[in-house]
């Protein structure tokens, strides 16, 4: 499957993970953390967000909510985007 098809599935998996909160949370992380381009760093980091979509919906809603819960042992620049994420109304 080619970046731009894995990329609207990712946008779509994230709006549809189960609870209305974490779906308005996914949604905009993945659309700011995920270029549009398909450079090396944006297959890196599709293969990042697809880990992160196979996570438990309780562990993704708190390192949203509260960034000092992220493991450490998370990958770069998911952890650090993960930890800089600030939801917009």
């Amino acid at each position: 499957m080619n970046y731009t098809d894995r990329r609207k599935r990712a946008l779509w998996r994230a709006g549809h993970r189960g609870t209305r909160e974490l779906d308005l949370l996914m949604t905009q992380f993945v659309q700011d953390f995920l270029p549009e381009d398909t450079s090396d760093e944006a297959q890196t980091r599709m293969e990042q967000v697809e880990q992160l979509q196979q996570v438990n919906d309780p562990d993704v809603q708190l390192w949203l909510q509260r960034p000092e819960s992220i493991p450490a042992e998370l990958p770069e620049p998911l952890l650090s985007a993960l930890r800089s994420f600030e939801y917009r109304l």
